[in-house]
């Protein structure tokens, strides 16, 4: 019967074991997918920083485009 009892523990114990290392192995794979997601969110940051970047230099060129539109119709209309 103590035998029985001894059998039962320490299939309990490597039990608690097995738990253990998956529960250390899901923290594993989970911190991995957090690197994964961080790194994915900083290029889709760096992307949205270099679009808008490039936006601005296009509004930038298209008002200097106006401005020098404007600035030939006035002459052209005698005005300095």
């Amino acid at each position: 019967m103590c035998e029985l009892a001894t059998l039962a523990m320490a299939a309990s114990l490597v039990g608690g074991g097995v738990s253990a290392i998956g529960a250390y192995r899901q923290g594993q794979a989970a911190e991995q997918v957090g690197r994964n997601n961080a790194t994915m969110a900083e290029y889709a940051a760096q992307d949205a920083q270099r679009r808008g970047e490039q936006e601005a230099m296009d509004i930038q060129r298209r008002g200097a485009s106006l401005k020098s539109t404007q600035r030939v119709a006035q002459a052209a209309n005698g005005l300095d």
